[in-house]
């Protein structure tokens, strides 16, 4: 891609990998809900076990509200955990398939303004060199450096 022109590659080099980072910053940020998810369903589960365990002490003590007030404060903490990692994880694949899509147009503009100032001035714009050819070469490798970025966050 350097050979071809240094300006749309040094681009592609540039942007691509925000979507490491964005996804690295996402990943870190729901890593917390998950671990609360999987902490409040042991809880859960021990309050389910400990109460079949003592059945006859919760009737006997008339504890049967308590009881099924402790399980739906966990099971509501649950139901929020689990919308919250839910949500926040869905933000991955939107959010590194505009990093790339950003990346495109950029490299589309930027190319276009290479060409057009690259013949207007009858001469090469910091060794930009550009034809409408090598802009569709680099639409088409940014789509192919930005294709297993999209895969790996679907």
């Amino acid at each position: 891609m350097f050979f071809l022109n240094w300006m749309l590659a040094l681009v592609i080099l540039v942007l691509t990998p925000l979507c490491f980072l964005l996804s690295y910053k996402i990943a870190k940020g729901t890593n917390k809900y998950f671990k609360s998810q999987s902490k409040l369903k042991g809880l859960i589960s021990a309050r389910v076990i400990e109460d079949l365990n003592n059945m006859t002490l919760i009737k006997s003590f008339d504890y049967e509200e308590k009881s099924l007030e402790k399980f739906n404060k966990l099971n509501k903490e649950l139901t929020v955990s689990i919308q919250k990692s839910q949500y926040y994880s869905g933000l991955t694949n939107p959010s590194t398939r505009l990093i790339n899509n950003t990346t495109y147009a950029v490299v589309g503009v930027l190319g276009v303004l290479l060409c057009v100032f690259t013949y207007n001035q009858g001469g090469m714009l910091l060794g930009a060199g550009c034809t409408i050819g090598i802009v569709t070469t680099f639409l088409q490798y940014a789509n192919k450096f930005a294709k297993p970025f999209n895969e790996m966050s679907a």
